[in-house]
């Protein structure tokens, strides 16, 4: 579970109304709408796309059954899984950077990090859920890739350099994170480092 506690189905299927709501939909149009169209708008576009993964694979994805003998012999091969979510998440099956993983930290990393403490980076990081704690390495990772992206768009002066990310070192800050953006990796398909394949 991304987010905890119980009813996740209810309270997505209430929050998606009110985004419905909030775009004048009129409820006749909307009352059809749930969390059921997500998963079979998400199944069509797959099954529709040429050179697209196997029925098979679109089935298990969707948690559909097979039926009692298809459902005892016919499981997802490795991979298949990981195939349908990249199309799904918007990759362009015909690019080269469909199988590039998101920028993440080496395990050495990783363990410096761990040993330093996420709470230096992020304010209020021991308040939130483990779930989305889990996440953090991987925010941190993408902000530190696009690091000279975002010194060519946020001028010094702006507050985003008052984060606690950017003056966790004192005027050393920008040194470390320099350092630490090299032990950023991008891969394609494999991660020798993390043993993590897309």
């Amino acid at each position: 579970k991304l987010f905890p506690g119980t009813g996740q189905k209810q309270r997505f299927c209430q929050l998606q109304q009110r985004i419905i709501i909030g775009k004048g939909m009129n409820q006749a149009d909307w009352e059809g709408i749930g969390s059921h169209s997500f998963r079979k708008g998400s199944i069509t576009y797959l099954l529709g796309m040429p050179g697209g993964p196997c029925a098979i694979s679109v089935y298990l994805r969707a948690a559909w059954s097979l039926g009692t003998t298809q459902d005892r012999c016919i499981t997802g091969g490795e991979g298949n899984d990981n195939f349908c979510g990249r199309i799904l998440a918007g990759n362009n099956l015909k690019k080269e950077s469909f199988d590039l993983f998101t920028p993440h930290f080496t395990k050495a990393a990783l363990t410096k990090l761990q040993q330093t403490g996420f709470h230096c980076f992020i304010d209020g990081y021991e308040s939130f859920p483990d779930s989305f704690k889990r996440c953090i390495p991987v925010f941190l990772a993408n902000i530190l890739y696009h690091l000279d992206t975002l010194k060519r768009w946020f001028p010094a002066r702006h507050c985003l350099w008052g984060a606690p990310l950017f003056v966790a070192f004192g005027s050393d800050t920008m040194q470390q994170l320099q350092d630490l953006k090299k032990e950023v990796i991008l891969c394609h398909g494999h991660c020798e480092d993390c043993r993590m394949s897309c």
